[in-house]
């Protein structure tokens, strides 16, 4: 399997790197280390951490397996050259407690793309002292949706998000397809629901 790719605009960001991988027992595919990219002027970077994203079909993190109604809101703050994430998901069924993950992200000083992020998660309003690498894998020139991974240790975490509450089937499949080329297991992915009412188009 190839290392991971990051794409903006459908266009390969960084060049694949030969890194052999096995399945772990967690049924993730195991982490690998990408090449560096080529120079490449990122100057509207900010725009995908600005706004609010549904999650359709994830690798989930502990806490937010079994959740429902599963969204990111990012905030740019130009000043500080950062970006807080407010992560929700109401636990264990549509009407289950809401669940809140506040953290703070900024894009990786050796990343010329901006396709690679930084994120803390924050106690307090502190971040606490460990910045977790997410890769920013596929996003259109809409910033319409988002593909996200990130290995942890041996384990592979992804996300697939959209700009909107509701996705055709077909067009999700089509993402999870794009996400499997980066080495994603298939059978590892959950597609997540939404309850939320959608919004009258003006």
């Amino acid at each position: 399997l190839a290392a991971f790719t990051p794409r903006v605009d459908g266009l390969p960001l960084l060049q694949p790197a030969p890194v052999p991988r096995r399945r772990p027992a967690s049924g993730h595919a195991e982490a690998a280390v990408p090449a560096r990219p080529r120079p490449h002027a990122a100057e509207d970077r900010p725009a995908a951490a600005d706004g609010a994203v549904d999650v359709h079909a994830v690798i989930p993190t502990y806490p937010e397996v079994g959740a429902y109604n599963e969204t990111e809101r990012y905030d740019w703050d130009a000043a500080r050259r950062r970006f807080t994430v407010t992560f929700e998901f109401n636990s264990g069924s549509f009407d289950g407690p809401l669940r809140a993950v506040p953290q703070v992200g900024w894009f990786d000083a050796d990343d010329s793309f901006g396709t690679l992020w930084r994120v803390s998660p924050t106690l307090c309003g502190c971040a606490l002292p460990v910045k977790f690498p997410y890769y920013i894998l596929d996003v259109p020139d809409d910033y319409s949706h988002m593909i996200v991974g990130s290995n942890v240790g041996s384990s592979s975490y992804l996300w697939i998000m959209t700009r909107a509450p509701r996705v055709e089937p077909a067009r999700l499949e089509a993402m999870i397809d794009t996400a499997c080329t980066f080495g994603f297991l298939r059978d590892a992915i959950r597609k997540r629901e939404h309850d939320r009412p959608v919004p009258a188009l003006e």
